[in-house]
């Protein structure tokens, strides 16, 4: 699934930020990387200082890190910082369309924009 998502996104290239910071193409890949966000809450990144071993050694890392029991990975929860680092538990995060507190106006809006097939399910709570 992982692969197929990611396949769905263009890749930003970091090369530009790296040759020339404040050039027009820099620039380019900067409005791509802001829209990229705005309609995916996701990016793929490609950056040229890293080699395709060393891409599929940390996937690899990570495959391996999330595959282990829940037990193993609960010395990295860190709820005094909100989950910002280490690993978040399942069942703790909440979408921000999901109704708890007042749902943002904006989010009602733009759900309602989608085709109904597109529409997510009415989310009610925490993912599980």
């Amino acid at each position: 699934f992982a692969a197929m998502a990611a396949a769905a996104l263009t890749p930003i290239d970091l090369e530009p930020f790296l040759l020339d910071p404040r050039s027009p193409a820099a620039q380019a890949a900067c409005d791509a990387l802001a829209d990229t966000l705005v309609a995916t809450s996701a990016l793929v990144v490609r950056d040229p200082r890293v080699s395709s071993a060393q891409n599929d050694t940390f996937l690899s890392l990570l495959e391996r890190y999330y595959a282990q029991p829940r037990a193993a990975t609960a010395a990295d929860e860190r709820p005094e910082v909100h989950f910002q680092v280490g690993v978040t538990p399942e069942g703790t995060e909440v979408p921000l369309c999901a109704g708890v507190g007042p749902r943002p106006t904006w989010c009602a809006a733009k759900l309602a924009q989608l085709a109904p097939a597109a529409r997510p399910a009415g989310a009610q709570g925490a993912d599980l």
